[in-house]
């Protein structure tokens, strides 16, 4: 329990940086980013011992929580403009109460099949830098795409 102090203090330190992170670089490109940290708290879940994991995971996930939750609350009025906006983080929330409904099933599910934690936490972290580089190369496609428009 007292490691959730690791979360809170990456979580604050992230939110204080994320504003002018966002500004300089746009809600996109800090999303994508906002992904590393976590997928580095998986590898070291998967690769570490010890007490101490538990702060530097759980601090990690805070800086994702932080650059996250800034970052997506700028994406998308930065992509599709504010008309909408209301109904697209309800849409939104939606989706992320489901997946998280559901992630601990499919976890679970893969723990019963005698997958190895290392196994699981080196592919979830996987699957975090792919998705972090696919959001990054679909904002450089898009930006490039914008100023060929222009």
């Amino acid at each position: 329990g007292s490691a959730f102090t690791g979360y809170a203090a990456g979580h604050l330190a992230a939110l204080a940086a994320a504003g002018p992170l966002v500004d300089r670089i746009g809600a996109r490109r800090s999303l994508a980013l906002a992904l590393f940290p976590m997928a580095a708290g998986l590898l070291l879940l998967g690769l570490g011992r010890g007490e101490w994991l538990a702060f530097v995971y759980l601090g990690l996930i805070g800086i994702t929580q932080g650059f996250a939750s800034t970052a997506a609350g700028a994406v998308w009025a930065e992509r599709y403009g504010v008309l909408h906006l209301g109904a697209i983080r309800a849409m939104v929330q939606a989706i992320m109460v489901v997946s998280t409904a559901v992630a601990p099933v499919v976890l679970g599910f893969l723990l019963d099949q005698d997958l190895s934690l290392l196994l699981l936490t080196v592919l979830l972290a996987g699957l975090t830098l792919s998705g972090s580089t696919l959001a990054w190369l679909a904002g450089e496609v898009e930006g490039g795409l914008s100023h060929s428009n222009t």
